[in-house]
């Protein structure tokens, strides 16, 4: 049995990916949907998910054979594969997502060193030890039970090598009964809106020695309130509107998820951290 969280999971990334497809694919190649950072070496430089894949690059060694675990359109393997001399392989849910990083991957001439599968990464057809480094950004929490997905990457990932893992965590303190908690995990399809500090004593209890590389909350600005709350109201409206179009209601839904998280990030209850695990 699948460990994702929900059962529609797959069809919420195919919706999600038709919807925001332009935005993402054309924003300077970056083939990517996770979070636009500011440049810490260029605070004058607008956001851009280009700075999340030079954060992970700088823990990635030259030549390492790469297992991006959700890696939607492929901008993170990319960049790996341009900047570091790393192969590897991406798994993606959707197909969406699969069809179009085939296609960059080509147009990027990395078709003899970069493969992306259209599948569920815990039970994906993947050779075991295999790879250096193992990428999962945004994606872990999707699952219903992260720390077996976590498992599952140790199998393929080879002695000596590390799981890298960026994601949205809740502030220690957050109740989980929290609306805008409740309101966050319920649009992004979390399994569970976990702290840092639960996470990391989760994983020690498993035996894993992880720690957290580096909290990149500084780097992202969410909008104010009074600008979420309106973009809010006008995803419930649409989403009232939309009837029986269940792929529109579920990327409307998606979205709104993301503005309640940028009210979490704005008023500090909510922590975007990159999480390593050695092995």
């Amino acid at each position: 049995m699948s460990n994702f969280a929900t059962p529609d999971l797959s069809a919420f990334y195919e919706a999600l990916s038709a919807h925001v497809e332009d935005d993402a694919a054309h924003d300077g190649g970056a083939d990517a949907m996770h979070r636009m950072l500011r440049d810490p070496n260029d605070p004058a430089a607008a956001p851009s998910p280009h700075v999340l894949n030079r954060i992970a690059a700088e823990r990635v060694p030259e030549g390492a054979h790469v297992l991006d675990a959700g890696c939607g359109w492929g901008g993170t393997l990319f960049h790996l594969a341009r900047h570091r001399g790393a192969s590897g392989i991406g798994v993606t849910l959707s197909a969406v997502q699969q069809a179009k990083a085939a296609e960059r991957a080509a147009a990027l001439g990395l078709s003899d060193r970069v493969r992306i599968l259209q599948g569920d990464y815990n039970t994906a057809e993947i050779a075991p030890a295999a790879f250096d480094r193992v990428v999962m950004i945004e994606t872990v929490h999707h699952n219903r039970d992260p720390l077996a997905t976590i498992e599952r990457m140790r199998s393929l990932t080879a002695r000596g090598g590390r799981i890298l893992l960026v994601d949205d965590f809740a502030r220690a303190g957050l109740a989980a009964e929290d609306p805008r908690a409740k309101a966050f995990v319920a649009g992004w399809r979390f399994s569970r809106f976990w702290s840092v500090e639960a996470f990391l004593t989760s994983l020690s209890e498993k035996g894993f020695s992880a720690s957290l590389a580096q909290d990149l909350t500084p780097l992202y600005g969410p909008r104010g309130l009074v600008e979420t709350e309106a973009l809010i109201r006008e995803a419930d409206a649409e989403i009232k509107a939309c009837g029986d179009d269940a792929p529109r209601r579920l990327a409307l839904e998606a979205l709104r998820g993301g503005y309640v998280l940028e009210q979490l990030y704005a008023s500090g209850d909510a922590v975007y951290a990159m999480i390593e695990i050695e092995l």
